[in-house]
């Protein structure tokens, strides 16, 4: 297991941290895992219409609230 530390589009290095289970694996293995390609990935997530619909919802009434925060402070 291994994970690069840093921020992403700021930090032009960071730091990999790799874990071994039980024993240390040979040179050209890890060579492999630091210089070779990535395995691709596929999401899963599918969105939804009804997704949209509750995070319009959200958003609709983060503005509500805001609203009625702004005229308790104006009274």
């Amino acid at each position: 297991m291994a994970g690069r530390a840093g921020r992403r589009g700021l930090d032009k290095t960071g730091t990999v941290v790799v874990m071994c289970r039980d024993e240390i694996p040979f040179e050209n293995d890890l060579k492999h895992v630091i210089v070779g390609t990535a395995t691709r990935l596929e999401s899963q997530f599918r969105l939804t219409y009804i997704m949209i619909l509750h995070l319009l919802r959200v958003e609709e009434l983060k503005v509500h609230s805001f609203d009625q925060l702004g005229k308790k402070r104006t009274t």
